[in-house]
């Protein structure tokens, strides 16, 4: 996130979480699925908004596997 978002990431209270701790396991449907809690320091501007959107694009085409060691590299 640091690299390919920088504007997000210094803007959210995440700097030092791992991937569990900005979300949760949920059931949807009967498929399991993880769901992001991105926490910022304050709301948002419309065009920070799209680049919000671009990176949940990118965490939710990852396969996270919820009993393994996860990480964004």
């Amino acid at each position: 996130m640091k690299d390919r978002f920088p504007r997000l990431y210094s803007l959210t209270l995440s700097k030092d979480k791992v991937i569990s701790e900005v979300g949760q396991w949920g059931n949807t449907d009967n498929v399991e699925s993880f769901h992001w809690n991105l926490l910022w320091r304050r709301d948002l501007f419309e065009w920070e908004k799209d680049l919000q959107q671009q990176l949940l694009l990118i965490l939710n085409i990852a396969h996270w596997k919820r009993y393994e060691s996860n990480e964004w590299v």
